[in-house]
């Protein structure tokens, strides 16, 4: 993936949620994570109803030793999977 290629693409003006996630992801392989949060955070805040971007967010957070910030709160919770509820069996 050539990220000078897309990083070119979003500063002429064809910004979207999938380039903002292919240069975060990018970023993120690389192990440059401030690079990745920032484009991340773009994309999350464009689209905050699709779920990789925050997913992804949160491994650049979790890589980044910040695990408080990789962890769901608030509105950003209901992006993340959440635990099925076991019911418990009848007696």
């Amino acid at each position: 993936m050539d990220v000078a290629a897309l990083e070119n693409m979003i500063e002429q003006g064809r910004d979207s949620y999938e380039a903002r996630l292919a240069v975060g992801q990018a970023y993120l392989k690389r192990g440059q994570f401030s690079h990745a949060a920032a484009h991340l955070k773009v994309a999350t805040t464009t689209e905050p109803d699709k779920t990789v971007g925050w997913q992804l967010l949160g491994q650049v957070w979790r890589d980044q030793g910040e695990d408080a910030a990789a962890r769901p709160r608030g509105s950003e919770g209901s992006k993340w999977p959440q635990p099925m509820a076991m019911s418990k069996p009848k007696k």
